[in-house]
């Protein structure tokens, strides 16, 4: 009579099906021969059952334990933790034999770290769990041995990853691949992800501390090592908040460097606390005055906005109708090739096709975007998109008078107000976003699309409170920045794409009262009017009546006469029935004239590759190389090359490096190096190619190792003695 019986001397392994379940004598003596599958648990029982077995020649397995399976592949734990974590365990769903992985994954269930593939993304989601886990003695010592196979299938640059030997250090080396802690190795590029809002929590208490110890100035430390946006910005607000109960402690410099990564409300409150200066004398040049209008009269003009200052308006309107007769007659004069002409921005645009015959100009016309709205909307598309690189902000004078109709015109056609109506726009025009796409994929290098957007000029017009139509105009812009952003990643990288982004005019950066009546005969729009006008002009082509410049049409290149506000006012009627108007435009204040004009390339900047090369060969005999590269970003990149300088050797190479992926690259070396030539080499160049055909070269630091063959022995060495 044979039966199976299944050993299990451990008892820590589930009862099979169809088996009888023994534990102890009577159980063993009342079933052994009666020829039923038993289960029988115990080591007595177990030894007495193979004695049984071996001599009646009964089959019988003996199952392995799951302690000692767990102990072997964990060699860290003893008996006592290892049985600490299996009672953690539903042992029934444990897969045999029990490695550490499947452990681990029955252990935490709620993370999906057990089954993937070591490297940096892998590494991210693995120290930030492991940062914030309360785990037992037992629990760590196996998250340890998994961490060390997990680096023994990396490169040497990335085996610090997982180098972290419990949570505080995880939280550590996190903290350091994130840039927020000096670094202290050399990481690969971190793959940027939306991290849990926990993490954004820890880092804020803990830097409310910081700040609170430095004064601040941590912040600088975080904004040079090139730390992600969403942490500056999370960084910012915390120190932000401590100069709002700190104001002593603040100044124009601090203040500058808050300002780029704070909300709109929090910049405004620290302005508060810190009044500028008012502006000084105004220079003479176009180019010092782009520069006073950057550093002295923005930052006062915003004050007096948002503190409602009157005491300062009449100051304000001084120096704005000073400003405003000075751009009447530089503008007369730029617009025939005087001083200032490659300002203007109707000649930044006639220029745009022959500055980039290798790439697709992407010309983007928001209309009514005050410089200030301008900065905004580059650094919200910077925080967006990593492959837009902006290559410059700079500021263009706008055509006269500062309205949709004259000013959009000139900037569309490349000329001036008045040639704009009889010429047709520098490149072919698209408004819908899916229309831009595809024009920019159908176009030729040198090419100009052009994209006209009414925004944020519709959001002001449609708001009368100047601090509702404040937040409104954020919401447009974000949304802009979305847009704008969707659409370069949807053109075919294989296109080199250039953006600019202008404006046809700026706006006063306040509500205006409409008092001043429009000249009988002319239309009246905001701050401007045109129409016929019968007056003799002076020599200059401008003719000043109280508040109202009336420009002559000639003199300033327009259809027909004009006139134009120099005051914070605005026209009466212009606006229906309304009493005063926010935001409006058509005057000379320098943010009515002074636009935005920014450029952004795409995928310009070269990847951040991380690239391991390494070789263990004889030396002058065959061998080869392992280059492992990995590729954080979004583009499929050519491989073309990789260069030893030190040892004077390079491989051309074809291979194709996948997006967000790691690339590894076998490379046969017909002569191995010998280990005194491999002392001398310290750095090799990886070259690659993005879709677009730009070229760039990555440094990195090779590993190889070479052994001799035949080693010879100074046998006479002894006896120079």
């Amino acid at each position: 009579m044979k039966a199976i019986y299944v050993l299990d001397e451990q008892g820590l392994n589930p009862v099979p099906a169809g088996h009888v379940l023994v534990e102890d004598d009577v159980a063993f003596m009342e079933n052994a021969l009666i020829g039923r599958p038993l289960f029988i648990r115990g080591r007595n029982l177990c030894q007495w059952a193979k004695d049984l077995c071996r001599a009646r020649s009964i089959k019988f397995q003996v199952l392995s334990s799951p302690l000692a399976e767990l102990m072997c592949g964990c060699p860290g734990l003893v008996e006592d933790a290892a049985k600490q974590i299996l009672a953690k365990l539903p042992v029934a769903k444990l897969r045999r034999p029990a490695d550490i992985r499947a452990v681990a994954a029955l252990l935490w269930p709620d993370v999906d770290l057990w089954t993937g593939q070591p490297g940096a993304e892998h590494a991210v989601d693995f120290l930030w769990w492991f940062s914030q886990r309360d785990l037992a003695p037992a629990e760590e010592i196996l998250v340890k041995a998994l961490a060390s196979e997990w680096r023994i299938t990396l490169p040497a640059d990335f085996r610090h990853l997982y180098a972290a030997q419990s949570p505080q250090a995880a939280w550590a080396l996190l903290c350091e691949w994130l840039g927020i802690t000096p670094q202290l190795r050399n990481w690969p590029p971190i793959p940027w992800r939306p991290f849990p809002p926990l993490l954004f929590a820890t880092l804020k208490r803990e830097w409310t501390v910081t700040t609170v110890q430095s004064g601040g100035i941590f912040l600088k430390g975080l904004i040079e090592r090139g730390v992600h946006r969403p942490l500056l910005q999370v960084a910012a607000e915390v120190v932000a908040k401590y100069y709002q109960n700190n104001p002593k402690c603040l100044d124009a410099e601090k203040l500058h460097r808050v300002a780029r990564y704070v909300s709109e409300d929090t910049y405004r409150s620290l302005r508060q606390l810190l009044p500028p200066e008012p502006p000084a004398i105004l220079p003479t040049s176009v180019e010092d005055v782009v520069e006073w209008f950057m550093r002295q009269y923005l930052p006062f003009r915003e004050w007096v906005r948002d503190s409602r200052r009157q005491e300062q308006r009449g100051h304000l309107e001084e120096i704005a109708r000073e400003f405003g007769l000075w751009y009447l007659h530089m503008y007369a004069q730029a617009r025939v090739g005087g001083s200032g002409s490659q300002k203007l921005s109707w000649c930044r645009t006639a220029h745009l096709g022959r500055g980039a015959r290798d790439s697709v100009t992407l010309l983007i016309v928001l209309d009514g975007l005050c410089y200030e709205d301008g900065r905004r909307l580059c650094a919200s598309l910077e925080a967006r998109s990593p492959r837009l690189a902006l290559d410059f902000l700079d500021i263009v004078l706008a055509p006269l008078p500062t309205v949709t109709s004259f000013a959009k015109a000139a900037l569309l056609a490349g000329a001036h107000p008045a040639r704009a109506l009889e010429e047709t726009p520098l490149g072919i025009m698209a408004t819908k976003d899916q229309d831009v796409v595809g024009a920019v994929g159908g176009a030729s290098a040198g090419q100009v699309i052009i994209w006209s957007v009414v925004e944020p000029d519709r959001t002001y017009h449609n708001q009368s409170d100047p601090v509702a139509a404040v937040h409104c105009v954020r919401r447009t812009l974000e949304d802009l920045a979305d847009r704008i952003r969707i659409v370069a990643e949807a053109v075919p990288p294989e296109i080199k794409l250039r953006i600019v982004i202008t404006t046809d005019h700026g706006r006063l950066m306040d509500f205006a009262r409409c008092l001043q009546p429009p000249p009988s005969h002319m239309q009246a729009h905001g701050r401007a009017a045109w129409g016929p006008f019968e007056r003799t002009f002076e020599k200059s082509g401008v003719l000043v009546e109280g508040d109202v410049a009336y420009l002559h049409p000639q003199r300033f290149g327009l259809p027909v006469s004009c006139a134009i506000l120099l005051s914070g006012d605005a026209f009466s009627g212009s606006s229906g029935t309304k009493v005063s108007e926010a935001y409006p435009h058509g005057g000379v204040y320098p943010e009515e004239v002074f636009i935005p004009w920014a450029q952004f390339t795409r995928d310009r900047k070269p990847l951040d590759l991380s690239i391991a090369v390494n070789g263990s060969g004889t030396a002058r005999a065959r061998g080869e190389l392992q280059a492992t590269v990995l590729n954080p970003s979004d583009l499929v990149i050519r491989i073309t090359r990789l260069e030893l300088p030190a040892l004077k050797v390079g491989f051309d190479l074809e291979e194709k490096g996948a997006a967000m992926s790691t690339t590894k690259i076998g490379i046969a070396v017909a002569v191995w190096p010998t280990a005194d030539e491999l002392r001398h080499l310290q750095e090799g160049y990886l070259y690659y190619s993005l879709p677009s055909g730009d070229g760039y070269r990555a440094r990195f630091e090779p590993e190889m190792t070479s052994q001799e063959l035949y080693v010879q022995t100074d046998i006479l060495g002894d006896l120079e003695n």
